[in-house]
């Protein structure tokens, strides 16, 4: 809380990643740009099952944009800048060999961010995700399948199969 504090104070960009239910978070949310939430955390939290109304209900905590990942479902979300929200945005799944999703999350936020960082579009960021999240589920381990930025942009450019 004091770094978000902070963060907004210094005019920096707030990313937040929470992945299942935490201890209270929520005096946090004011502060956050960019909130990246797990199905796991947004549906309980939200007493909903479904991303629409647990962005909806969470846009009232939290004035940024927010996505709500579902693994092989996809993600949904939708952008709010200056105050104005913007249509829902839903990213499918890309299709792969599955070894092992732990890190998927963590490697959807670090594509989201990499899209935030280049200027992207939110289906982008979003499509950025999906794509860096698929590619980590291909090898064994949280770390080991971390893709490397050319390879993010290989399997991308190789117009990969999504889930249906």
């Amino acid at each position: 809380l004091k770094l978000a504090r902070w963060a907004k104070r210094e005019k920096i960009i707030v990313s937040f990643d929470i992945g299942s239910m935490r201890n209270d978070v929520l005096a946090v949310f004011p502060y956050v740009d960019h909130l990246v939430v797990a199905d796991n955390y947004a549906f309980p939290f939200t007493k909903s099952d479904s991303a629409r109304v647990a962005i909806d209900r969470l846009a009232k905590l939290c004035p940024g944009t927010i996505v709500v990942t579902e693994g092989i479902k996809g993600s949904t979300g939708r952008e709010t800048l200056n105050g104005r929200t913007g249509e829902f945005v839903f990213q499918p799944a890309f299709k792969v060999k599955n070894i092992d999703t732990t890190g998927a999350g963590d490697c959807y936020h670090t594509g989201y961010l990499y899209g935030l960082l280049k200027g992207y579009s939110l289906s982008d960021r979003m499509r950025y995700g999906s794509a860096a999240a698929a590619l980590k589920c291909t090898r064994p381990g949280a770390r080991s399948g971390i893709p490397t930025e050319s390879q993010l942009l290989a399997f991308l450019k190789s117009k990969p199969t999504i889930y249906r």
